[in-house]
């Protein structure tokens, strides 16, 4: 349970299980190849990749290889990219860690003894200092013993990409190799090249499905979903033939072939109307529930960009916003969709989302090659401006959406007067998410992007106010050249006694960044000059803020008095200003010396 508090791991059972209850037909030449590469004596290559196009299968084997290979799958996560918390680096470590804990109890009781597990200090660490600390160095003080390679397995690694950068596969690039050779990772994802190149260095021992192997699955599948229909038919084997011809080897053709034949959108009797690949079956589903073309197009088509264009399942609340119509029509509306957008509920709310990602890549395709094309740009661009009526709005009710992807919509759009606007609604706490959540690279984008739009319409006070939070944030990502230079830059700007309690902030700010590079002395002078600025000012949270940084300083230095006396002084200033976060330090350095 303090486990379970603590790391708010993702579960992944609901997925599993809706993969699961479709059944797997085949793959056995992959669990060999897996089993294989897991019993090698040389463990140097560090990743096994399952490389493969959209709808191949490779959740479901991921779903199988997880549920029934329990005694060598010690962790597994499925990334979904319209599930943010389900492609978050910082929340995958957490979520794997969690997952492992519960199946070797060595690494169990040594997460127990993290001081961040006891005192909840994780949400302080970026994914690569949580990798190191949930993961890496407890695996590698966990007693080996001759133990046979465990599996962490990670689906669809190519889905936890957003706005251009895929920090999960940095972070496993950079620090996969940390892990001790016992454990093996096993990643699925699509050939793309911003996936493939940085993890050249694990070693990577690839697999593509489009091989022979996959093809005698798919007919396998067909021969056991159609056996009714193919049952006494002289041509059995040649619409087989035909019906793998046109899926092109993957899984999700065969699969909505077989559901729309069983529906009697299909007939094995004319093969000339067989969709020619994924995108055939698409085409066939959208003039079947779309007959009227200048209807789909008024009607339709933009709330469909709206839901390809959300950076996440869509609640129906939103959808009601884009519609401009009651709940229970925007119910309707979603229900007269069709099975490709199924009504959804999550996260107690009612979501419509595609069923598959790739759905949503041809949707968003050429318009001139795809009658029924969606626009993603103008659906994100339309619930942009949703968001920032909804907060600018003090009697709207709260919305999840708006309150967890408002400033992703606007950094994309680079709408940066009102990024501003939302970094003030205090709703949003979009600061506190940056600077002490954990998201840190949104951060750092919308930051720079509005400290620049302020710079240039010579609002110079604010800009520099916002630097402060900027270099937090570079320091959180371990950025502290980065994170200096901001600092010294705003210091440099913020003159005069307007700007006393800006300076105070990055004079702290700056000597935590010193404190964190072993400059004590430096640091120190940095606190000394702070503490003074907030005396003038009388900001209780300021003073706290430094004592308990000098008392850091103290610690280190083995002047035990000193940083008692200092902790005493902080905790005082701090329940003043209520901030919970420096009583906690400050006891954190009392703690040590008894």
């Amino acid at each position: 349970d303090q486990l379970a508090q603590c790391l708010k791991p993702i579960s992944s059972d609901s997925r599993i299980h809706e993969l699961i209850k479709k059944g797997l037909v085949g793959r056995n030449w992959l669990v060999e190849a897996i089993e294989e590469w897991r019993g090698r004596s040389d463990r140097s290559s560090r990743l096994f990749w399952i490389m493969g196009a959209p709808g191949v299968g490779k959740s479901a084997f991921v779903a199988h290889l997880a549920h029934y290979g329990r005694d060598k799958v010690i962790a597994v996560q499925f990334c979904q990219y319209d599930k943010p918390d389900h492609r978050s680096a910082q929340r995958v470590v957490r979520t794997l860690a969690f997952q492992i804990a519960t199946r070797i109890p060595d690494f169990r009781k040594l997460l127990l003894t993290l001081p961040e597990i006891k005192t909840g200090g994780l949400d302080q660490k970026n994914a690569a200092e949580l990798f190191d600390y949930l993961l890496a160095n407890p695996l590698g003080n966990t007693i080996d013993g001759g133990r046979e390679r465990y599996l962490i397995v990670i689906d669809a690694l190519d889905e936890a990409g957003a706005d251009g950068r895929n920090e999960l596969v940095e972070m496993l690039a950079h620090n996969a190799s940390r892990l001790p050779d016992w454990i093996g990772l096993v990643v699925t994802s699509r050939p793309e090249s911003h996936v493939v190149a940085p993890l050249q260095g694990l070693r990577p021992q690839l697999l593509n499905t489009a091989t022979e192997e996959n093809c005698a699955d798919i007919l396998e599948f067909l021969e056991h979903e159609l056996a009714s229909h193919l049952k006494n038919r002289p041509d059995s084997e040649r619409l087989v033939e035909q019906i793998l011809e046109k899926s092109e080897g993957v899984f999700l053709y065969v699969e909505c072939f077989c559901h729309d034949l069983h529906l009697g959108h299909l007939s094995l009797d004319r093969p000339e109307e067989y969709p020619l690949g994924l995108s055939g079956i698409f085409y066939q589903y959208f003039h079947r529930q779309f007959p009227d073309l200048d209807e789909y197009r008024t009607r339709f088509r933009p709330a469909i960009s709206a839901i390809i264009g959300a950076r996440e399942p869509l609640p129906l609340p939103m959808l009601q916003r884009v519609l401009n119509c009651g709940i229970d029509e925007a119910r309707d509306f979603a229900r007269s969709l069709g099975s490709l957008f199924p009504l959804l509920r999550e996260r107690d709310n009612e979501v419509v989302a595609p069923y598959h990602k790739s759905l949503t890549d041809w949707l968003d395709g050429n318009p001139a090659t795809n009658t029924y094309a969606a626009d993603r740009a103008s659906g994100a661009m339309q619930l942009a401006s949703i968001c920032v009526r909804t907060f600018s709005d003090v009697h709207a009710d709260p919305i999840g959406y708006v309150l967890r992807q408002t400033a992703a919509h606007l950094l994309s759009e680079q709408r940066w007067g009102d990024l501003f606007a939302a970094i003030r609604a205090p709703q949003l706490r979009l600061l506190d998410r940056w600077t002490l959540g954990g998201e840190l690279t949104e951060g750092a984008d919308c930051l720079k992007g509005v400290i620049e739009y302020l710079t240039r319409n010579d609002d110079d006070r604010l800009a520099v106010g916002l630097s402060t939070q900027l270099a937090q944030v570079y320091a959180r990502s371990g950025e502290h050249a980065a994170a200096e230079c901001t600092l010294r830059d705003a210091l440099q700007r913020a003159s005069g006694k307007s700007k006393l309690l800006t300076q105070c902030v990055a004079w702290h700010e700056l000597g935590s960044i010193l404190l964190c590079r072993g400059l004590h002395g430096k640091a120190s002078a940095c606190y000394r000059r702070a503490l003074r600025l907030a005396k003038k000012t009388s900001n209780s949270l300021e003073m706290a803020a430094n004592l308990v940084g000098l008392a850091a300083i103290a610690s280190n230095a083995y002047d035990h008095r000193k940083a008692m006396k200092l902790c005493h002084e902080g905790i005082v200033f701090a329940s003043k200003g209520g901030d919970v976060r420096q009583i906690v330090t400050a006891r954190k350095i009392l703690a040590n010396f008894f």
